[in-house]
């Protein structure tokens, strides 16, 4: 025990520090990406046409303002795909009401998909079966909400630069509804998943896209082998990023960031959306590990557990607490532009120690359960369904 307990410290300072200058590379790079997304980005001069491509499933009481913000966008050549499972989707409702709001939008509809084990990669698949006329193809998932120069700044990123292939978009979380698992879902989503993009995207060349937005060339797609060399993966945008990078091609993150509507979740909802997310990323980035070393609260709880609650102890913890919450604060309010209130900022720590518990169990086991399915999470990069 007198060579253990001073280790433990050691180890424990050690993994204090490095969360603290985490948080702090975080929060320069947030005051960065939030100075780039300040500036105004005109229109190219012949802008691309664009296609919209939309999967739904389901129909909540959110669908509607999401897809209403995609309607609503200030951009001069744009067309609609939607594309539902069967013809009895509820979704097929909201789809109706936005084709009467609409009546002038390009809108076309699909029912059914292609045969892939990853679902949604097969409805977009079938959505593509007779592709539109467009330039560009902008892929996003059924929940996701934009602000109404969404278009404009994605064409005109994608324009600045014949090299780069895709497009793609942080996000934040909004909760509609208050439920527990909602509220830790946004938190992690705003102050785990956005500063950790927006880092990694100034320290290393991405090779990745995030499903909020997937923008990319039709001619780039077919180059890359179409979506049809994806059906099969888990984490087919990270697929379809890592294909097109092969080919010489540079994945930009957008100075558009969209925000997810997050509706109703339990507890035990947030926590297996959690553990697939966790189980999926480490499969795709083994280097998302490190987080399990950054988790400020959860290391300064340990070294106060380990030096014992004195005030040289409990100044280094409330320290890098400290640098915690400010560092979220300017990312949920700068970058984000999302509202922060004082319970949203007291649930941070405790959604910290949280997912740490999540990480750890997710290190256990290759199985994910995806929408009433179960899925085995394949060493090759894609899934095959657990009978």
């Amino acid at each position: 025990m007198g060579i253990v307990l001073p280790a433990i410290r050691l180890v424990c300072f050690v993994l204090v520090c490095a969360s603290m200058a985490y948080y702090f590379l975080a929060a320069a790079a947030a005051m960065r990406f939030a100075r780039h997304a300040a500036r105004p980005c005109p229109l190219p001069p012949s802008p691309p046409s664009m296609a919209l491509l939309k999967p739904l499933h389901g129909h909540d009481e959110d669908l509607l303002g999401n897809l209403d913000s995609f309607l609503d966008q200030d951009y001069p050549d744009k067309r609609y795909v939607f594309g539902v499972s069967t013809g009895s989707d509820p979704a097929l409702d909201a789809l109706n009401e936005i084709k009467r709001r609409y009546p002038s939008a390009s809108i076309i509809q699909t029912v059914g998909d292609e045969p892939s084990v990853n679902r949604k990669v097969g409805k977009l698949m079938r959505m593509l079966r007779q592709p539109p006329q467009a330039d560009v193809l902008v892929m996003s998932d059924a929940d996701v909400r934009v602000q109404p120069d969404y278009l404009r700044r994605i064409a005109a990123e994608l324009a600045a630069e014949e090299r780069t292939g895709i497009v793609t978009c942080t996000y934040g979380g909004i909760v509609l509804h208050g439920s527990l698992g909602a509220k830790l879902e946004a938190s992690f989503v705003n102050t785990d998943f956005t500063p950790t993009a927006i880092l990694s995207y100034y320290l290393e060349p991405m090779r990745h896209a995030f499903a909020a937005t997937v923008a990319i060339r039709t001619s780039t797609l077919e180059e890359a082998g179409g979506l049809e060399t994806v059906k099969n993966s888990f984490g087919d945008d990270f697929a379809l990023a890592r294909r097109v990078s092969a080919l010489g091609r540079r994945i930009k993150l957008s100075s558009s960031v969209v925000t997810m509507a997050i509706g109703r979740m339990s507890f035990r909802e947030f926590w297996e959306h959690q553990m697939r997310w966790a189980r999926v990323d480490r499969k795709i980035r083994p280097i998302s590990l490190a987080r399990l070393g950054i988790n400020g609260p959860f290391w300064a709880l340990a070294f106060l557990l380990a030096c014992g609650f004195g005030w040289p102890s409990i100044a280094i913890a409330g320290a890098v607490v400290g640098a915690r919450l400010g560092m979220s604060v300017w990312t949920v309010r700068r970058v984000l532009r999302l509202p922060l209130r004082f319970v949203d900022l007291a649930l941070i720590p405790l959604k910290d120690l949280i997912m740490q518990a999540v990480w750890v169990a997710s290190l256990a086991g290759d199985e994910v359960e995806w929408r009433g399915r179960k899925l085995r999470l394949l060493a090759s990069g894609e899934m095959e369904e657990v009978m």
